[in-house]
């Protein structure tokens, strides 16, 4: 991991931690009424198209393009952007 990538990574959690934002879980409820509570992380993939362009790293998409596919990552019910 690059140095740049460990500063964005920390100042994500540091800034969720400092602006003490609301992280709501997903409850469920078993067999036997136990409960447990998870936090959701939901992942999309977010195809960029580049065709016609001159980009290092291009390559062809699910979606039939060439171009770049990131994936984002959203935290809790609330949806905080994570590692943006």
């Amino acid at each position: 991991m690059g140095q740049w990538q460990k500063i964005v990574l920390e100042e994500s959690a540091d800034l969720l931690k400092r602006a003490r934002a609301p992280l709501t879980p997903v409850q469920i409820t078993f067999d036997h009424d136990e409960q447990k509570a998870y936090l959701p992380l939901d992942l999309d993939v977010s195809p960029f198209d580049n065709s016609n362009t001159k980009k290092e790293g291009v390559s062809r998409t699910y979606k039939g393009f060439d171009g770049y596919s990131p994936f984002f990552a959203y935290l809790g019910q609330e949806g905080y952007g994570v590692n943006v």
